[in-house]
């Protein structure tokens, strides 16, 4: 399954999606499901989708407290200090919170994927 497809899935079983950025080159969301929060970027070239990173935040975690406000809270932390969203620096916060995630990445038809 492709990054596209899974960001799309989350898409088809959000119970809650908020938009946080979109113009012609990007769209950016936070998505809820009921096992899940996700984050979302597709990223669009000449009106074709280019690239897409989704990431899956489990909301049943051994030994952090997940909730939407924590979620929210991270990501616009970083969103704030870096004036943009940075993916190395969220993926730091979670793990320094001991969240649990799952990440793809996809460009050029390769995928990425890994859980953390």
């Amino acid at each position: 399954m492709s990054s596209f497809s899974v960001a799309n899935s989350f898409i088809e079983q959000c119970t809650d999606l908020k938009i946080l950025k979109h113009d012609e080159k990007i769209i950016c969301m936070l998505v809820v499901t009921d096992k899940s929060y996700v984050y979302i970027e597709k990223y669009y070239s000449e009106e074709k989708l280019d690239s897409s990173l989704t990431v899956e935040i489990f909301k049943s975690q051994e030994r952090a407290k997940v909730n939407y406000d924590s979620i929210k809270a991270l990501l616009f932390k970083n969103i704030v200090d870096n004036l943009k969203f940075e993916f190395k620096e969220f993926a730091k916060s979670l793990r320094k919170e001991k969240i649990y995630f799952h990440k793809w990445f996809q460009k050029g038809g390769v995928i990425n994927t890994s859980t953390y």
